[in-house]
């Protein structure tokens, strides 16, 4: 059972990730359309989607390790998926973070893609409900 719990949050999250660059759970997928158009312009190079996608990841272990950190990242999905309130948890300590990591304006990436990036995860944030 928890096999399958796992393998239907990896394929939900994956198809999910297309459209936003937070890991979203199978509950959430009625958002798609809404958090697609958190997305406005695309970033110039996919070089800075590259770098800045890695900051992404650094929040996502950084806030695994932060909220529980007995657990694997693959559990962790899981985790979240299975209780909205670790969830939101989550999310907030992501948010925490995109807020107060100044790395990110000496990140390599043009001050235009940065703006973009900030504004579409925090539309995605007021689309998730999580205060940012």
């Amino acid at each position: 059972m928890m096999k399958l719990l796992l393998s239907q949050a990896i394929l939900s999250a994956v198809a999910l990730m297309a459209t936003a660059q937070i890991p979203l759970c199978p509950y959430h997928a009625h958002l798609t359309e809404e958090l697609r158009n958190c997305h406005g312009p695309e970033i110039s190079s996919n070089e800075a989607f590259n770098t800045l996608s890695e900051f992404s990841k650094r929040y996502e272990e950084y806030c695994a390790q932060k909220i529980a950190p007995q657990m694997s990242i693959s559990e962790l999905h899981v985790h979240r998926c299975a209780d909205k309130q670790f969830n939101r948890m989550f999310y907030r300590c992501w948010a925490d973070m995109l807020s107060a990591d100044y790395t990110l304006n000496s990140a390599g990436v043009g001050s235009t893609d940065l703006a973009i990036f900030k504004k579409s995860l925090d539309c995605q944030f007021h689309v998730l409900e999580i205060e940012a």
